[in-house]
């Protein structure tokens, strides 16, 4: 998939539509940038998990610790900007 978008002079892009839906997110949500050899990673950050509030219901061994890890969708960016 390839998309393009302009940076305003704030700096500021919106993300094509497509790509917002591949990644899962929503105004207000974050994204973190992670720069490696073949470009740039965008990834949708997530605060705990949608089952966190079930965290320890029927398996008294499993504690809240095992809910703090995160979920995480990736999508990379080639060197050359491309999705």
């Amino acid at each position: 998939m390839k998309k393009q978008a302009k940076v305003t002079s704030k700096g500021q892009v919106t993300i094509p539509r497509e790509i917002r839906r591949r990644l899962g997110v929503r105004a207000g949500d974050k994204l973190e940038f992670e720069e490696d050899a073949q470009g740039v990673r965008v990834k949708a950050v997530r605060d705990g998990s949608v089952f966190e509030k079930y965290a320890g219901i029927g398996n008294p061994g499993i504690g809240k610790f095992w809910w703090h890890c995160g979920t995480r969708t990736t999508l990379s960016i080639g060197a050359q900007g491309n999705f």
